[in-house]
């Protein structure tokens, strides 16, 4: 986990699996139990949320023969995050809040601070901002260098990103000042998130901060600055090859540049995302870097390259939404057999 979260989540699944070997040569439940977990969060880290999925469904199992409470709802909420990022959101905040309520009954701080974390996460991409706002608070007032769970710069960055998904909504709904506000914080969080990143080493939180750094200030009308950032953000991917960590950096970016008119540079990137996201699929963001390339055909005037595009965007979420129903059967069934 810690060498995914330094921006190498290769070695770190590579180390996570060699270890889960180890422990059945060894006939060691436990160690083959926390290896899976580890597992399932490396997948998390660098966004194969099919992965992740598949492996947490194997822990929530193996921890269920073995009984083994704690660590079967630590798998759980990777189940219940991996199945989120796929769009399997009706279960997700409930069971979050189960494991949420398993850590605090167990008096397992590491245990409720990942739920809280998580269930954040879900609740502010559900627009239950307050809600979303309380937990990673309750979360971060926890989080000290005792735990292997989200460090403080990890959940500052989130609430960040919750401060910038509330900019949206308020500017989407006219609340112009409002929005304003909440970009400031989400710059001051951001920055603050960079400054507890470095002595964690945690390269994939200094990527999100940045990003989150310049998609603030990109709402707030400060362009110019937005992209610049952006553009570090990714450059930081790329340099450590932790490319699956900027695909949704890339696609804000891609989006700014379209706003600016740099077509250009808007096609390239939102190809650099299409062809990171296709090691991934499916996601969503396929669909999005292809939504993005018909958008800058369409501006320089090219219809059978916007057609193209906006075809292929079309295919990619009907692929996306296929894996989403699935998934959607798979956590039912671990969730009626619980």
């Amino acid at each position: 986990m810690e060498l995914a979260r330094a921006g190498d989540s290769r070695a770190g699944l590579a180390l996570a699996l060699r270890t889960r070997r180890q422990a059945q040569g060894l006939a060691m439940d436990r160690g083959e139990l926390e290896a899976l977990n580890a597992a399932s969060i490396v997948h998390l880290i660098r966004g194969d949320y099919i992965s992740a999925m598949a492996t947490s469904m194997d822990a929530c199992a193996f921890a269920r023969r073995v009984d083994d409470p704690l660590l079967r709802a630590h798998a759980s909420v990777s189940l219940h995050l991996s199945a989120f990022n796929l769009d399997a959101r009706e279960e997700a905040a409930h069971g979050l809040r189960a494991c949420v309520q398993a850590g605090v009954e167990a008096g397992d701080a590491g245990l409720e601070i990942r739920a809280r974390v998580a269930l954040g996460v879900v609740l502010g991409d559900s627009a239950q901002f307050d809600a979303a706002a309380f937990e990673l608070q309750r979360a971060l007032s926890m989080a000290h260098g005792d735990f292997p769970v989200p460090c403080p710069a990890r959940i500052t960055t989130s609430l960040a990103n919750l401060h910038r998904k509330r900019a949206m909504a308020d500017l989407k709904s006219g609340s112009n000042a409002r929005a304003r506000a909440e970009c400031d914080e989400a710059i001051r969080l951001a920055r603050r998130a960079c400054e507890l990143a470095a002595p964690w080493g945690s390269l994939g939180v200094e990527i999100d901060a940045v990003a989150i750094l310049g998609c603030a200030h990109a709402i707030a009308g400060d362009a110019r600055r937005g992209r610049a950032m952006l553009m570090e953000s990714a450059a930081l991917g790329r340099g450590a090859r932790s490319r699956t960590s900027i695909v949704w950096v890339l696609c804000q970016l891609g989006s700014v540049m379209l706003a600016q008119g740099e077509l250009a540079g808007a096609r390239s990137t939102y190809l650099e995302a299409l062809e990171i996201a296709t090691e991934l699929r499916p996601t969503l963001k396929s669909a999005v870097a292809c939504e993005g390339l018909a958008e800058a055909a369409l501006a320089r005037g090219d219809g059978d390259d916007f057609r193209r595009w906006r075809d292929r965007a079309v295919a990619e979420r009907a692929d996306f939404e296929r894996a989403r129903r699935r998934a959607r059967q798979q956590v039912d069934a671990i969730l009626l057999a619980a």
